[in-house]
C-alpha cells in the first residue's frame, strides 16, 4: 500500500523535472537563436544601400549571455617585473609617470600596465630565426617575465625585410579577444643579428564578474553602425571583422590600473583599417577610430 503511494509521488516527481527540464531548454533556445533569416538580409540590404558590405555569414544569429570581465595590471611591482625581465644590478630613473630601467644594452620602460623593451645584442637564440623559432623564443620569454602566455594567443606572423620578424600576440579570455586601444597586445619584432623590440600591456584576466544579461543582437549593432557620425560617409566599405570582446581604453583614463573592470563590446572592422567600438550590452552609441 505505502509502496503504491512511493511509486506514484516518484512518478509525479521525475514528471515535473522533465517538464522543468523541458521548459529550461526552451527558455535557453528562445534565449540565443532570435535573428531570422529575413532580419539578416533585410540588414545586408540596407547595409548595401549605404555602400556598406558584409557577407551573410559573418552575422551571428545568436545572443549571448554577457558579463563585465575583470583583469588585473600583471606588472603590480614595477622593481620586480625589472628584474625578470632585464636581471639584477640595473640602473633606474623615472620621467613623468613613466620607470624607465637599463642594464648593459637592454632598455625596459613601464607606464601603468604598458611596457615596451629593447634590446640591441638579446640572447644567442635569435641567430637561427624563422617563424617557429621566432614563436619559441617569445613565449619563453614572456613565460620567463611571468606573463600568462595562456591568455596570449599568437595572431600574426609577419617576415620584414633583413630577416626581421614581427609577431602580434592578442590577448584572450574564453575565446573573446581583450583590445587595448588599437593595439592587439603585445608586438615583437626579432632580427637575425640579435636585437629585440617589444611593446605591449602587461594583463592578466581574472574572472567574469556582474550578472550575466542577453547582449545587444548583431544586427541592430550594424544598423548602429551605419548612423555612425564617425564613419565616412559615401564611399564603399567591407566589414573585415564583426565579433564580440572586451575594450580597454587606456588612452582615455586605466593605464595605471591594479585591476579593472571592462564591458563586453561589439568590434567593426573594415577594409580601410578603421576600428569601431559598440557596447554589447546596453543601447548607447559608441564608437572608437
Amino acid at each position: 500500500m505505502y509502496w503504491s503511494r512511493v511509486k506514484t509521488i516518484l512518478i509525479v516527481l521525475f514528471l515535473c523535472i522533465n517538464i522543468f527540464l523541458l521548459i529550461n531548454m526552451m527558455i535557453t533556445v528562445n534565449r540565443t537563436i532570435v535573428i531570422s533569416t529575413e532580419t539578416v538580409r533585410n540588414t545586408i540590404e540596407v547595409l548595401q544601400k549605404n555602400d556598406i558590405t558584409i557577407k551573410a555569414e559573418d552575422i551571428p544569429t545568436k545572443i549571448e549571455q554577457l558579463s563585465k570581465l575583470e583583469i588585473d595590471n600583471a606588472i603590480q611591482d614595477t622593481d620586480n617585473f625589472a628584474e625578470k625581465v632585464l636581471g639584477k644590478g640595473f640602473d633606474k630613473q623615472k620621467a613623468e609617470g613613466t620607470n624607465i630601467y637599463e642594464l648593459g644594452t637592454a632598455t625596459l620602460k613601464i607606464t601603468g600596465c604598458e611596457f615596451i623593451y629593447t634590446n640591441t645584442a638579446a640572447a644567442p637564440e635569435l641567430s637561427v630565426l624563422n617563424a617557429d623559432t621566432a614563436e619559441q623564443y617569445c613565449k619563453k620569454l614572456l613565460k620567463r617575465w611571468g606573463l600568462n602566455i595562456e591568455n596570449l594567443v599568437l595572431s600574426d606572423t609577419e617576415q620584414k625585410k633583413d630577416d626581421t620578424y614581427l609577431l602580434t600576440f592578442q590577448y584572450k579570455y574564453r575565446d573573446k579577444n581583450i583590445y587595448i586601444n588599437q593595439d592587439n597586445g603585445i608586438k615583437i619584432e626579432l632580427s637575425s643579428e640579435g636585437s629585440i623590440f617589444l611593446k605591449g600591456y602587461a594583463l592578466a584576466p581574472r574572472k567574469l564578474v556582474s550578472e550575466k544579461v542577453p547582449g545587444r543582437q548583431a544586427t541592430s549593432i550594424l544598423i548602429e553602425f551605419i548612423r555612425d557620425p564617425s564613419r565616412p560617409k559615401d564611399q564603399e566599405m567591407t566589414i573585415t571583422d564583426f565579433c564580440i570582446g572586451y575594450y580597454i581604453d587606456t588612452k582615455r583614463d586605466i593605464i595605471d590600473f591594479t585591476y579593472v573592470k571592462v564591458s563586453p563590446v561589439w568590434r567593426v572592422m573594415t577594409d580601410d583599417g578603421r576600428v569601431y567600438y559598440y557596447d554589447a550590452v546596453r543601447s548607447v552609441e559608441k564608437s572608437v577610430k
